[in-house]
This record gives C-alpha cells, sequence and structure tokens, in this order.
C-alpha cells in the first residue's frame, strides 16, 4: 500500500489546517490523515478557539513500493525431439525469481532451466522490497514419444518364393508409412505390396511422432529356377537307334539323369543312354534345381531283315538252273527287281525270266534290306540232236556204208560198240560189217540219246568170172 501519515499528538478538539492549502484532506479520530496526494509535501498547524501553533515539520506521503509483476508463464509444448519449455514471458532483469519448489532458474532471456520433468511449480517475482503474488503452477511434459526406427528383417528369396520383408519390431497401433508408397504392414510385421527390386525406407509414427526413416530395403525375385527339360526323341530308323535331345537345354545348366549315366552335348543331344532304360533329367544352376523330366527311353534301331542270300542251281541237260532264298524267313517281304518273280515257303524262286538278272530285298514293316547280289538262271543245257544216220547199201563192188547225216563239227560222237569214228563230213568209219551199232552225240555238257541201230552190210557177193575152157 501507499504510505500514509498521522497527527500522532491528535486530539479531536483541535482544528488541523495544511499547507498547501488542500480540498479533500480528513483526519480521522486516531489522527490518520487521509486525502493527500502522494509526493505532495505538507505542513500542518493545529489551532483552537484560541491559539494557532507552529507549523509542523514538513512531510509527505510515498507511493506504495514497487512490487515486481506477477510472473508470466509461457509454457511451449514438448516436440517430438524436445522436452517441452517454460518461460517468464514478463522477465525482468534484476528482479529476483524464486521457485516452489525450489531448484529452477531462470536465464537472461527468461527461459527457466533445471525444471524436473511433469512437476509443477510456481515462482514469484521479488525486488528488495516487495515480492509478487505467486504465478499460475506450470510444469514442463516430457518430450513426445517417437516410435522407434522400423527395424527390417528381409528374407531372401528361394527356389520357390520371392524374398519378403518384415518389420522386426513391429508395434500395434503405429502407423507405418513407405516410401515409395504402396505396400502395407500386417499385425505380424509382414509387408506386403511391394514391388520387386524397388528400394524402400518406412518410418513409424504415432499421432503426434514420426520415426527416422528405415534403412533402405527391397525384395528380390525368387531364384531363377531352370526350365523343366524339354525331351525330343527320335524314333529309331532302320539304320539307327532312337536318340533324345533336350530341346531347350541351356548352355551352362547341369542336367542330372536318374539314373545316371549319360551326357548332353552343347546342342542338347544326349548320349550314354542305355537302349529301352527309362530316364528322368533335371536341370539345375547354382541356386535351383527344376522338376524332372517327363520320363523318356530310346528304342533300338528297327530290325532290318537281313540281305537275302541266293544259292542259285546250275542248269542241267534236262532243266533249267533255279534260284533259292537260302536265308528265307516266313512273314518277310521279298521284292524283286526287276518285278515278276515270288517266292514259295521253301525259299524257291519262281517267275524268273532266264537269262535276266535280279536282286531281291527282304522287308518288314519298317524295313528293308540292302539289296542282294545280282543273280539269274541260265536255261537248261543244250543237248545235240540224236545222232540222224543215213545208211548206204553195199554195191556190187563196194561194202554198204553209214554218214550222220546231222553231223555238227565239235560234237563228240560215241558208238556202241566202241571203234567206230567220224570224219568231218559225217562218214562213219570202222564199222564191223553186219554188226548193229547206236551213236550218241555230246557236248561237254549234254549227250543226245542214242540213233536208231544201224549197220553196214557187206558189198554185194559178184558171181566169179567165168572161166573159160575152150
Amino acid at each position: 500500500s501507499d504510505g500514509t501519515s498521522t497527527i500522532s499528538n491528535y486530539s479531536s478538539s483541535n482544528t488541523y489546517t495544511f499547507a498547501p492549502p488542500t480540498s479533500g484532506i480528513t483526519i480521522s479520530s486516531a489522527g490518520l490523515i487521509s486525502g493527500m496526494a502522494l509526493g505532495t509535501t505538507y505542513t500542518v498547524t493545529a489551532e483552537n478557539t484560541d491559539c494557532t501553533s507552529a507549523s509542523s515539520a514538513s512531510f509527505s506521503n510515498a507511493a506504495k513500493l514497487a512490487t515486481p509483476a506477477v510472473p508470466t508463464i509461457a509454457s511451449t509444448a514438448p516436440t517430438c525431439s524436445a522436452d517441452g519449455f517454460s518461460t517468464i514471458s514478463n522477465y525482468v532483469s534484476g528482479v529476483s525469481y524464486t521457485f516452489d519448489p525450489t531448484g529452477p532458474s531462470v536465464a537472461a532471456s527468461g527461459l527457466i532451466s533445471g525444471m524436473a520433468l511433469g512437476t509443477p511449480y510456481t515462482v514469484t517475482a521479488g525486488n528488495t522490497d516487495c515480492t509478487s503474488a505467486s504465478s499460475a503452477s506450470f510444469s514442463n511434459a516430457a518430450k513426445l514419444a517417437t516410435p522407434a526406427v522400423p527395424t527390417i528383417a528381409s528374407t531372401a528369396p528361394t527356389c520357390s518364393a520371392d524374398g519378403f520383408s518384415t518389420i522386426s519390431n513391429y508395434v500395434s497401433g503405429v502407423s507405418y508409412t513407405f516410401d515409395p508408397t504402396g505396400p502395407s504392414v500386417a499385425a505380424s510385421g509382414l509387408i506386403s505390396g511391394m514391388t520387386l527390386g524397388t528400394p524402400y525406407t518406412v518410418t513409424a509414427g504415432n499421432t503426434d511422432c514420426n520415426s527416422a526413416s528405415s534403412a533402405s530395403f527391397s525384395n528380390a525375385a525368387k531364384l531363377a529356377t531352370p526350365a523343366v527339360p524339354t525331351i525330343a526323341s527320335t524314333a529309331p530308323t532302320c539304320s539307327a537307334d532312337g536318340f533324345s535331345t533336350i530341346s531347350n537345354y541351356v548352355s551352362g545348366v547341369s542336367y542330372t539323369f536318374d539314373p545316371t549315366g549319360p551326357s548332353v552335348a552343347a546342342t542338347g543331344l544326349i548320349s550314354g543312354m542305355a537302349l529301352g532304360t527309362p530316364y528322368t533329367v533335371t536341370a539345375e544352376n547354382t541356386d535351383c534345381t527344376s522338376v524332372a523330366s517327363a520320363s523318356f527311353s530310346n528304342a533300338a534301331k528297327l530290325a532290318t531283315p537281313a540281305v537275302p542270300t541266293i544259292a542259285s542251281t546250275a542248269p542241267t541237260c534236262s532243266a533249267d538252273g533255279f534260284s533259292t532264298i537260302s536265308n528265307y524267313v516266313s512273314g518277310v517281304s521279298y521284292t524283286f527287281d526287276p518285278t515278276g518273280p515270288s517266292v514259295a515257303a521253301t525259299g524257291l524262286i519262281s517267275g524268273m525270266a532266264l537269262g535276266t538278272p535280279y536282286t531281291v530285298t527282304a522287308g518288314n514293316t519298317d524295313c528293308t534290306s540292302v539289296a542282294s547280289a545280282s543273280f539269274s538262271n541260265a536255261a537248261k543245257l543244250t543237248t545235240p540232236a540224236v545222232p540222224t544216220i543215213a545208211s548206204t547199201a553195199p554195191t556190187c563192188s563196194a561194202d554198204g556204208f553209214s554218214t550222220i547225216s546231222n553231223y555238227v563239227s565239235g560234237l563228240t560222237y560215241t558208238f556202241d560198240p566202241t571203234g567206230p569214228s567220224v570224219d568231218t563230213s559225217g562218214l562213219i568209219s570202222g564199222m564191223a560189217l553186219g554188226t548193229p551199232y547206236t551213236v550218241t552225240a555230246g557236248n561237254t555238257d549234254c549227250t543226245s540219246v542214242a540213233s536208231a541201230s544201224f549197220s553196214n552190210a557187206a558189198k554185194l557177193a559178184t558171181p566169179a568170172v567165168p572161166t573159160i575152157a575152150s
């Protein structure tokens, strides 16, 4: 309050006069003077009905002492990166600020330090004379809770699945934001919706704060598994076994056969297969192995009938030559070139033109043999004609004689009985008169049938020349 003045020897019977004259000044029964102008110097005299006192000593009332303003607190809410803090917004330098409870202090900027978070404080401002009323209660809140930076656990891809990522420190109720956008998080922390090969970061947020971004992460596509080998099997032919090829062969891929044994050339051709054995094959790289191929096998080359072996029988004097397929097999088809002949169940060939050369092949439903060696049938051997005998009767001057009238030079003529011979004219000599003969004509191969029997008669008997006895 302001200062006051009292007439300590106040008497209600006196009249008090103030100088300078001032209207409005009154004195209470206790002598308390009111109505004085603060800072104005007064004197006062006391008088009764008879006398007036000398003036009092000069006096004045001072205004009430300056009390610092009640501190005004400006509290700043906490952020995601800093605790809340408080400032005395009407801070005055030189004023003493006292905190309840004790501990904090105030910087020249009015910033309060040393507050225990969450503890309510009041503060008063004081000078050498006065202390203000306490400020409103205030406190500082701890910085807002920021979710932990998401920790990413990335699982590498396998041969059957793409890689995937999980937020290993996932917290339910926290909001996870991806950059670039798109993915989402399940309650297990598993991230879905990621584009393979695209790098992402993720932040965790609540209603107040967002974490720093996670380390960059991405999901790799599942490991490349070689294509299941496609087998192209070529059927056997009459000249070669069947074979198989990996038609989608890829260089650098490893091919494994079951059962083991075969190998693959750069063309995809498989070698080393056991004929008739079923195989499967898988393709593998450094990471993955394909599913096994369909089962496949190679068949042996088709059965080709044996090349026909021809047994040709030479002609005789009584029959043409003939040919037989000595390795004849029932059910095999035999084809002649030129066409015409046929084969009996014994292998005997009929229908051949004499002197014509033939070859023959043996065939089944699949294959035909190589042609046989050329062969032909010769006509039966030439038999000389039966000798025709021309016998000349004897004369009176000569014996009868015989001639082979169809004599052929170069033929051999054989007489029965032996003895006679034939000259180049066909004339037979050496015959015994009266002896019947037959003769055959022969060449190197054949002999004719014997001629009709013939003989030579002795010359006719001529009577003796008459002897005349005169």
